[in-house]
């Protein structure tokens, strides 16, 4: 794995552990059409990762071809 990419995945864990503790699991509070406000924001945030995960991963990809 290229030393880019692995501080690029490191930085991610980190930035998304800090998103997912408490100080900012309290901040969405309310509905939004009907939903609550905190599953819109964990799964929003979980699909940011997922895909970010992806452009960093495809990256790896190109560099080893």
């Amino acid at each position: 794995m290229n030393h880019k990419i692995s501080i690029g995945l490191i930085a991610l864990f980190v930035l998304f552990f800090l998103l997912f503790n408490a100080p900012f699991l309290q901040v969405p509070k309310g509905l939004t059409n009907g939903l609550p406000t905190i599953m819109i924001y964990i799964g929003s945030i979980w699909i940011i990762l997922i895909l970010l995960m992806r452009m960093i991963s495809s990256k790896e990809e190109k560099n080893n071809h």
